[in-house]
């Protein structure tokens, strides 16, 4: 029985999508992937003991499992930080493993993530694990870190996706091509001006929830 460990990206300290998305996944593969078998990119470059553990873990699996946002067109810092260091010293953390990787935007194009997955595979060569594909969602903003369950209509076509992936995996590995296209697109095909509407709307939001009320002030020209 394949047994896997799985490593949130997310850049973000609280309730992150990459948790979510990886929390629903271990649910419905409970004898493969447990949830503390997740560890958080964020907290793992901040406490070299989790980090020693995690690499431990994964020593004794046989699957990662790499869930990631797209940040400025690319993983994010903590993230990579800790795939450097998985690999350092000419390590090779991959041999006999396979690797699978789930990339998540806001953004509802796929281009927008394919460059995000191609990161993954590259790095899954570089650590020596044969890479088994990625699943890509857009428009995941609105599932603001809750769980996959109560974000609704927004992550809709996450579950739907995960719900036929786990059909078939881990027991085979290879992520289906048309099960990736199944979910590489926004849960709601809206138009681009409500589409710009609705993610305007969470930035000014999560602005609010920082304390701040003026987007457009420039308080460094001062």
């Amino acid at each position: 029985m394949p047994r896997i460990v799985a490593l949130a990206g997310s850049g973000r300290a609280g309730r992150t999508n990459s948790e979510a998305i990886l929390a629903y996944l271990a649910d419905r593969i409970p004898g493969h992937l447990r949830r503390e078998d997740i560890g958080v990119a964020l907290r793992l470059t901040r406490d070299d003991v989790a980090f020693r553990h995690f690499r431990d873990r994964l020593e004794t699996a046989d699957m990662l499992i790499v869930c990631a946002p797209v940040y400025f067109d690319t993983l994010p810092a903590p993230l990579t930080d800790i795939l450097n260091r998985l690999v350092a010293g000419g390590a090779c953390p991959g041999a006999g493993k396979t690797m699978a990787g789930i990339v998540h935007s806001g953004y509802p194009e796929p281009a927008q993530r394919k460059v995000t997955r191609d990161v993954l595979a590259c790095w899954a060569a570089e650590a020596g694990f044969t890479w088994t594909g990625a699943l890509s969602f857009g428009g995941t903003s609105p599932i603001e870190g809750r769980p996959l369950e109560d974000a609704g209509v927004f992550a809709g076509h996450v579950r739907q996706t995960i719900d036929t992936l786990v059909t078939t995996f881990p027991l085979d590995p290879t992520i289906p091509e048309e099960v990736v296209r199944s979910g590489d697109g926004a849960p709601v095909n809206l138009p681009p001006i409500l589409t710009v509407a609705l993610l305007n709307m969470v930035m000014r939001r999560r602005a609010r929830e920082k304390g701040v009320r003026d987007l457009t002030a420039r308080p460094l020209d001062a």
